[in-house]
């Protein structure tokens, strides 16, 4: 990553993910067209081009107890975000310190915007009620995901539709668009009948 010229977000698939590693060339692609002005400030286009966040999948028992403990929420989701530091629409709402940095196994600098955690069991569910790929609607979460991690959300009307336009900009940019499909982030609709929105941002974490 070091000496990039063009932004780029690595996502990391935790390596007991395997289940996601047959997405692995979209999900870089994702991770190519979401560092561009549309989604992010010229100042995090730059903080992009050594930054990673990580994912993982876990199971409908996994991701009901993630948030049992972080939402107090006893349900199953499809997909949970965990920021790292505070970006609003894109843009950072705080410094960047230099203890915000890693040194990764090259000796360069990155920064860690946080984690997301996917259910593939609920996606498999979702993909089917929703009429489209399997391989459509993970990389639709992550794309939801990442856009929560840098601060778009969708608890206001207002926000919900910017937050819309800009996850379906993003299937667009990879080729996975499919028109005006009603998206699965905009339905309670998951396992168990939840109460609450799908693809929720949580806390946020931190390292020391």
């Amino acid at each position: 990553m070091k000496g990039s010229s063009t932004p780029k977000m690595l996502v990391k698939i935790s390596p007991e993910s395997t289940v996601l590693d047959q997405y692995s060339d979209l999900i870089s692609k994702l991770s190519s067209a979401i560092a561009d002005s549309r989604y992010v400030s010229s100042d995090v286009m730059l903080l992009l081009k050594n930054s990673y966040c990580s994912l993982m999948s876990v199971s409908t028992d996994e991701i009901r107890e993630i948030n049992k403990e972080n939402r107090d929420i006893d349900k199953v989701t499809d997909v949970l975000s965990f920021p790292m530091l505070e970006f609003k629409e894109g843009r950072l709402n705080c410094s960047v310190d230099e203890c915000d940095y890693e040194i990764d196994s090259d000796g360069n600098q990155v920064f860690n915007l946080g984690d997301i955690v996917l259910c593939h069991d609920v996606a498999i569910s979702q993909s089917e009620e929703y009429g489209h790929s399997v391989e459509r609607e993970v990389v639709f979460l992550i794309a939801h995901s990442l856009l929560h991690l840098l601060g778009y959300d969708h608890i206001k009307p207002a926000d919900e539709k910017k937050m819309i336009s800009k996850q379906k900009s993003l299937m667009v940019d990879i080729g996975l668009d499919i028109g005006d499909e009603k998206d699965s982030v905009e339905s309670d609709s998951v396992l168990d009948e939840p109460q609450f929105p799908a693809g929720s941002m949580c806390d946020h974490v931190g390292y020391v």
